[in-house]
């Protein structure tokens, strides 16, 4: 998973499902929200991306907007 702050993507680490297929993720802090333009999902190999960004497709990004 990753935040994506103008543009430019930072980990926020692996999502891992069990058995059903089910995950619950805790974020690390990533300092003030609004500051975030999005947040994106993408399939990588076992253990995550060997670089700071995402090597495998991203399959999902969701806008942050204002509260």
């Amino acid at each position: 998973m990753w935040a994506l702050r103008d543009g430019k993507p930072a980990s926020l680490g692996l999502i891992r499902a069990d058995a059903s297929g089910r995950a619950i993720v805790r974020l690390p802090d990533t300092g003030d929200p609004a500051s975030l333009g999005a947040f994106a999902v993408s399939l990588e190999k076992a253990g995550g991306s060997s670089s700071e960004t995402p090597e495998g497709p991203v399959v999902m990004v969701g806008k942050v907007g204002g509260l």
